[in-house]
């Protein structure tokens, strides 16, 4: 069913907003569902869209990407240049979710 739900996602990727992607990292991260080419997608539509993002989601993603024990170091690297002009609006979790990973 979830490999179901991922294909039926995969038209929708270039609407998704940013707390979208981050929720459906997160969502795999949690369910332990790693699918290398939809987790491809996903980061594709999500790469010009990361200056958008809050950080919360920054650094969700980052955790549910290293849960999932996915790399992919053009991406990281990118997020975490989106992520440090916004550090000083990171909470608690958020520092120690982007640390973790």
């Amino acid at each position: 069913f979830t490999t179901a739900l991922l294909k039926a996602a995969i038209p929708k990727l270039q609407r998704f907003s940013a707390q979208e992607f981050a929720n459906m990292l997160w969502a795999m991260a949690t369910l332990g569902h790693l699918d290398a080419v939809f987790i491809t997608r996903l980061l594709d539509n999500a790469k010009n869209k990361l200056n958008s993002f809050k950080p919360q989601e920054l650094s969700n993603a980052l955790w549910a990407l290293a849960t999932l024990g996915y790399t992919d170091a053009a991406f990281t690297t990118v997020l975490l240049q989106a992520a440090k002009p916004k550090l000083g609006s990171f909470n608690p979790q958020d520092l120690a979710n982007t640390l973790w990973a």
